[in-house]
This record gives C-alpha cells, structure tokens and sequence, in this order.
C-alpha cells in the first residue's frame, strides 16, 4: 500500500461511494473496499485527540511570568539524584555555597556537580540546578532516592 499511487486510492473512495461503480471493483478483496471507512474513522480519532490535546494545553498552561531559560529536567533529575547520593557518601548537607566577594558558586557539592554534569554531557548550569534544588529542599520537597 505504501508504494501505491494515490490515484488508486482516491479510486477506491470513489467506488466505495458509488455502489453502481463498487460492481465493477468485485475482483478486489473487500478489504480495499473498506479502505474509505478506515480512512474516516482514523480521521474522526485524529480529531478527537487533537481536541483532547486542546483541553489538555487549556487546563495546563505554561507558568507565566517566569523569564530566561526553561528547566532542563534531565539536570533537574541528576541534580537531585546526586544531592541524594553526595549525603549519603558523604554525611554532609548537600548545599549550594555562594562566595562573598565574588558572588561565584563555591563548596564541594557544587564541585561534585559540576564534575558529574561534565562526565554526562549536561550542559545546563550546576549553579542554577543545585538552586533549584534548595528550593524544593525548603518547599519540603523530598528529592528522588538513589538508594
């Protein structure tokens, strides 16, 4: 079917319309003779999920309000994963460190981070994940368990 020429197809619509025409197709299974049924029912389920799709992106729009880059998940994952896994080695808190002078981050869990976002490829910032993570950390948000 897929190396059939449209016109086939739209040849079949036309004989499964018109049943004067459908006499002359009777050497064809009667699947193909189906085929404009399936073509619309496929169409009316198309339509149905495009409307539920519809309903689903009203319900759940986008945060407004919110500026600059978008969450990466895969970070957002990781990140907790490894603050999980960083107090269990550990026994430290896995906090985000801020230098005073220079307003860069600091301290060894965002060492660790960034070491495993470089060995994963992640290119999202371990300075705004790990902030993302203290958030949900005082939300009272568990993070995910690695053990």
């Amino acid at each position: 079917m897929a190396t059939a020429d449209k016109n086939v197809f739209e040849a079949l619509r036309r004989a499964a319309e018109d049943r004067e025409v459908a006499g002359a197709f009777d050497c064809l299974p009667r699947e193909w003779l189906q085929l404009r049924r399936l073509l619309l029912t496929m169409q009316e389920r198309a339509k149905r999920a495009a409307r539920a799709a519809e309903v689903i992106v009203k319900a759940f729009p986008q945060a407004k309000g919110k500026s600059g880059r978008p969450e990466d998940p895969v970070a957002g994952s990781i990140t907790e994963v490894a603050g999980d896994a960083y107090e269990s080695l550990t026994g430290k808190r896995a906090n985000r460190s801020i230098n005073r002078d220079t307003g860069e981050p600091e301290g060894e869990f965002h060492t660790f981070l960034t070491n495993i976002f470089q060995a994963l490829g992640i290119t999202a910032s371990p300075n705004a994940s790990s902030l993302r993570l203290q958030e949900k950390l005082k939300a009272g948000r568990k993070p995910i368990s690695c053990m």
